[in-house]
């Protein structure tokens, strides 16, 4: 019997044991396995993408409408799966929006530390106790956060330091400028459902997945066992505390260096542990990375392969750790004079990949996130032989080919500026001088300086004035002036060349996201710098 005569439901089984590329040659085979491939794995495909995808597509009815249209799945398929990847490959985006959102002058620090989105909410840890949100679309503010338990709460010295942000599901967690306590708010309705403290000081870093939310504190985790997806039950269940780190004869003084990431599966931390060397009473720094087990029940594993958890003495520096949702990790680190991106592959521990840079001033990249067969990389400075300019620019490592792209047309003010990746947005937060007193005898200064030249600049004169400006942009990779769908999108915005982009002027799936196969997997936001 011939194939094209098998029946329908037969066929939908088999080409379900395709690769999706496969599926993509299939669908040109003929009229009716185009349409079975459109209706039974375009559409679920464009279903289970990530809202910054979907919201350009989903409209009331759009299921309904659409079903009887193949053309317009197949068209808004080829979108998702092909110009949506080549618009970062190529630079091709619009600047949706940009927005200067605070002046301040030294000692009234406005400098945003953290950055979280959900769906069209931006989330802004601010210093001292706010939290600000705004709109994704005009960047218009929403409200702010109020992360105080008691609203006569004192602002003590340490209400200076800024709140950090983290997000996943439908939750929010802030981590307040006390740093005893972290906030939990509904993203849907912006309402705090909880609050957790450790009882052991300081909490030095947050970690959330769809089931544990994890606190560093005291150098041991704090685990809660949650759902993300429902913030009124995400105080969840106490699991229990592990100690990362013992105290032994060989490290008694510790710096305060501790991260996680989370996944589903992996929990892996990072710390910087100052030890003393027999010889000489000296002290130097030695690296860590755990890596530990996450079980379906919640559990968290030992650590795996501990014997190997100490980093090469060679290590002097960490920069950033990514997970993906497969079993890979990213870490950054200097090595000597170079520096190094290492992807691991979780379950052997054996090296994948190794991004090198050859030499002390060559350009540095830090992992932010993965995207499925690319790692996104954060890239200082930039390596454009035909660019001048030496801030910061963003670039991804394709897994499969092993090679970096520059992603053409993004000039970061600065190393430091905070930024957040979407599947088809990037955001970013940019502080930079704006301008002195046109009496100063500074007035002449270069504003695009880097703020630690500028400092130095600032100490050695008292009555200098300086003002500082942050701004928020969002870039669209949806909308391409080059994209044959962007017609589809009900956001459309002004058009500029991608060549001109500097920030140096000042995720969410509603469901389950392990059900998606979107161009981004969620991932902690915390990987982005």
């Amino acid at each position: 019997m011939s194939i094209s005569l098998l029946p329908t439901e037969l066929l939908v089984k088999i080409f379900n044991y395709l690769c999706i590329e496969t599926q993509i040659r299939v669908e040109a085979t003929c009229f009716r396995w185009r349409n079975i491939i459109i209706q039974n794995f375009f559409l679920p495909f464009l279903l289970r993408q990530p809202y910054s995808i979907r919201k350009n597509y989903l409209g009331e009815g759009w299921v309904d409408k659409v079903s009887n249209s193949p053309e317009k799945i197949r068209k808004l398929f080829y979108h998702v799966y092909h110009d949506l990847p080549r618009n970062w490959r190529e630079g091709g985006f619009k600047v949706q929006a940009r927005k200067q959102i605070a002046e301040y002058s030294p000692g009234h620090d406005q400098k945003i530390s953290s950055i979280a989105v959900y769906q069209d909410k931006i989330y802004l840890g601010r210093p001292g106790y706010g939290v600000e949100v705004l709109d994704s679309l005009k960047l218009s503010s929403i409200r702010t956060l109020d992360t105080r338990l008691d609203p006569a709460e004192e602002d003590l010295q340490e209400s200076r330091r800024p709140c950090k942000v983290y997000e996943h599901g439908r939750t929010l967690a802030v981590l307040g400028p006390d740093r005893t306590r972290v906030l939990l708010f509904n993203t849907r309705t912006d309402e705090m459902v909880g609050a957790i403290d450790t009882a052991l000081g300081s909490i030095y870093h947050v970690a959330i997945s769809e089931k544990l939310l994890i606190l560093l504190s005291g150098w041991s985790i704090f685990y809660w066992r949650i759902d993300s997806w429902s913030p009124e039950r995400v105080r969840g269940e106490f699991r229990g505390c592990i100690p990362d780190f013992e105290n032994d004869a060989h490290f008694k003084t510790w710096l305060e260096s501790h991260e996680a990431v989370v996944n589903s599966s992996w929990l892996v931390t990072r710390a910087t542990r100052m030890g003393v060397l027999e010889e000489g009473g000296g002290l130097k720094m030695k690296h860590f990375l755990h890596v530990r087990q996450v079980y379906p029940s919640g559990t968290i594993g030992p650590v795996l392969r501990p014997n190997s958890s100490r980093l090469p003495d060679t290590v002097y520096e960490m920069t950033s750790m990514a997970l993906s949702e497969a079993d890979l990790l990213a870490v950054g680190y200097r090595v000597l004079d170079k520096g190094e991106v290492c992807i691991l592959d979780l379950n052997t521990g054996d090296t994948i990949h190794n991004i090198t840079s050859e030499y002390f001033l060559a350009s540095i990249q830090i992992p932010l996130k993965f995207d499925g067969s690319k790692l996104f990389l954060k890239i200082i400075p930039i390596t454009r032989p035909t660019n001048d300019e030496c801030g910061a620019s963003i670039g991804y490592l394709d897994l499969k080919s092993k090679e970096v792209v520059e992603v053409p047309g993004i000039s970061l003010n600065s190393s430091e500026d905070v930024l957040h990746l979407e599947p088809a947005q990037l955001y970013t937060v940019a502080t930079k001088l704006e301008r002195v007193d046109s009496q100063s005898e500074f007035s002449h200064i270069d504003l695009n300086m880097d703020l630690e030249a500028f400092a130095l600049i600032e100490s050695e004169n008292e009555d200098f004035a300086p003002v500082y400006s942050v701004t928020v942009t969002v870039l669209d990779f949806w909308n391409s002036s080059s994209s044959p769908s962007s017609s589809s999108s009900s956001h459309q915005t002004e058009s500029y060349d991608s060549t001109s982009f500097s920030t140096s002027t000042s995720s969410s799936h509603p469901n389950n996201p392990s059900s998606s196969s979107s161009v981004f997997h969620r991932n902690h936001p915390s990987s982005s710098s």
